[in-house]
Parts: structure tokens; C-alpha cells; sequence
């Protein structure tokens, strides 16, 4: 009785060990499956027109945010110690059968003192061309929210006002390569000029 005791144990034993190097293979081939499903996220942009692999990214470089591909440096913008890049997207478009990068990010900077208060915010976009190493088109617009206490009149009595001053265009990437840019008094529709390499007013 004690012999067949002993060899069901070890049967339920060899199969519970079984059971679980199996569940240990499962939960492997999941995690890899996971970290390739994670890779595919990140694989470069591929350049339809020569086949090529591109990987764009921006980066600060000394004094300059830049935009880096194909081992080219391509400069954005001089940066501003009080106002560092934020929220930078890079969205790849054609044009003219022309892959063009439009890169865009905002700036902030806050500047108080004991009766106002400016809260700046810079929306910055710029156009690449990769071939060219150059950017086509430039936009930079600023709002800025100001709060600032004012005396009323002659009196000690205060209220604290609020306005917000604009600056610039608002950039507006179409879906047919084109750029509006519109502020308060006017709006203008620019398209590239493959000649000049660049955007310019459209007529």
C-alpha cells in the first residue's frame, strides 16, 4: 500500500512539473511576442521614392534644436535657455511626389512679478526637406495670457485684469501639402514651389 502511495505521488509530481515547464514556455513565446509587438512601434520611416530608411529625430545640439536623418543636421531654431522644446511630433508628408517633414513643438516661459503675471506659449512648425537639408518653411506663433493687478482710479481699491496678446500666424498643414496661415486680419495659402525649394504665397 505504502509502494502504490509512493508511485501516484510521483505521477502527480511529473505531471504538475510537466504542466508547469509547459506554462513557462507559454508565458516566454507571450513575452517575446510582447517585446517584437513593442519593436514594430519604432521602426523607422521607409522613403517610398528611394527605398531608403529614414530615421528622424530632433534633438538640442549646442545653442540650436535641430532635426537629424541620413546623418545630416538639419537646424530648427536657436533655443532660448528660458523656453526648451516641448511636445515635439515629426509628421511625415509628399508633395509632388517630395517627402517633406513637418516638425512642430511648443515653447513656455512664465515671467511674474508682484502685479503681473505673462504666461508665454510659443507653436512652433517647421517643414524639412531631407534632400535639400534645409527647412522650406518656417512658422512661429506666440500667445501670451497676461494677469495683472491695476489700481482703480486714485483709490487703494484693486482688480486684477486678464488679456492675451497674440503674435504671428496659426499654421495649419493642409491635407493636400498646402499651408494656410491665418491670424486676426489676414490669411494666407502657401504652396511649394519645387523650383525654389520652398513654400511661397499662392496667388
Amino acid at each position: 500500500m505504502k509502494y502504490l502511495t509512493l508511485i501516484i505521488v510521483l505521477l502527480n509530481w511529473n505531471a504538475n512539473a510537466q504542466q508547469s515547464h509547459r506554462s513557462m514556455q507559454i508565458s516566454s513565446t507571450a513575452l517575446a511576442m510582447t517585446s517584437r509587438e513593442a519593436a514594430s512601434a519604432h521602426l523607422p520611416v521607409r522613403n517610398q521614392t528611394n527605398s531608403e530608411e529614414v530615421h528622424p529625430f530632433t534633438g538640442i545640439f549646442g545653442k540650436h534644436f535641430c532635426l537629424l536623418a541620413n546623418r545630416d543636421t538639419i537646424i530648427l531654431r536657436e533655443v532660448n535657455p528660458l523656453k526648451i522644446p516641448l511636445d515635439c511630433k515629426i509628421s511625415p508628408f509628399k508633395i509632388k511626389g517630395i517627402n517633406l517633414y513637418c516638425i512642430s513643438w511648443i515653447e513656455k516661459r512664465q515671467v511674474q512679478d508682484s502685479t503681473k503675471t505673462e504666461e508665454e506659449l510659443v507653436s512652433c512648425s517647421v517643414i524639412c526637406d531631407l534632400k535639400k537639408k534645409s527647412p522650406v518653411l518656417s512658422n512661429f506663433e506666440t500667445t501670451t495670457n497676461i494677469s495683472e493687478i491695476v489700481h482703480l482710479g486714485n483709490t487703494e481699491a484693486t482688480e486684477t485684469q486678464q488679456r492675451i496678446r497674440r503674435e504671428g500666424f496659426v499654421f495649419t498643414l493642409n491635407e493636400d501639402g498646402t499651408v494656410t496661415l491665418q491670424n486676426k486680419w489676414q490669411q494666407s495659402k502657401m504652396v511649394y514651389d519645387e523650383a525654389q525649394g520652398k513654400y511661397v504665397q499662392s496667388d
